[in-house]
């Protein structure tokens, strides 16, 4: 187990904060440190019992990250990647502060790109996985061997996504992504789903960037990307809230 406070900030590692849910009691030395954060106790009782749990993982210039937000019925605990293996900073807000924090997650931002001005077009889905692929996961030659193309019988979506491990770690992202041709420098997904629910998972994908403008990934059953704008999506992350707690 690994917990420790920085300043007014609760760091922990992924298997701590996954060892919360559902637990009959929490670790004395876990939470004699979150005691000494504002509202780490709160922080500690919605990883204890989550509401509703959403992670949201990104590829940007700096890197891929995965983050979480775990909706508590008091609070709201925010677990933000900051490249430092498993250790993640837990920011303590009220649960109504869902939408603000997914937007900061995904750097939603102004674009003055408009969707009249771009149309919809078919995507792969490996282009879209291509984003988050990372150097780590593409295989090494063997000595005295050239490097190749991945191989195909290891397909981007079934290889294991290396996340939050900073620049340095990540390499260069291929250039195969979906919208790299437009100028999109970033993409994101978030998976939300209401703790005890049978209900399917929300999901929202998206890449971005400011030469390309904002294209929202939808499924029509193809998968295809679609002109957006930041209004827009901000309605989608304002609903998610709402959607998971009238499952719940």
């Amino acid at each position: 187990m690994t917990s420790r406070q920085d300043g007014d900030a609760l760091l922990v590692d992924t298997a701590t904060w996954a060892g919360l849910a559902g637990a009959d009691e929490v670790d004395p030395e876990l939470a004699r440190v979150a005691a000494g954060v504002p509202g780490g106790d709160l922080a500690l009782e919605a990883g204890r019992d989550p509401r509703a749990v959403v992670q949201v993982q990104t590829a940007t210039p700096g890197g891929v990250f995965t983050h979480e937000a775990w909706v508590g019925a008091d609070a709201l605990a925010v677990l933000l990647d900051l490249g430092r293996g498993d250790e993640r900073r837990v920011l303590v807000l009220p649960p109504d502060h869902l939408a603000a924090s997914l937007a900061r997650m995904v750097g939603l931002a102004p674009r003055a790109h408009a969707p009249a001005d771009r149309e919809a077009r078919p995507v792969d889905e490996a282009e879209l996985e291509a984003w988050f692929a990372t150097a780590a996961d593409e295989p090494r030659p063997r000595a005295g061997e050239a490097a190749g193309p991945p191989s195909s019988a290891s397909p981007a979506h079934e290889r294991p996504v290396r996340v939050g491990h900073g620049a340095e770690s990540h390499g260069t992202l291929s250039d195969r992504r979906a919208g790299a041709d437009l100028g999109a420098d970033r993409a994101w997904r978030l998976v939300a789903a209401a703790v005890g629910s049978d209900d399917a998972p929300l999901m929202l994908a998206a890449v971005d960037g400011r030469d390309s403008g904002l294209w929202l990934v939808e499924a029509t059953p193809e998968l295809r990307l679609v002109p957006t704008t930041p209004t827009r999506v901000w309605r989608e992350l304002a609903s998610v809230l709402p959607a998971l707690m009238t499952t719940t």
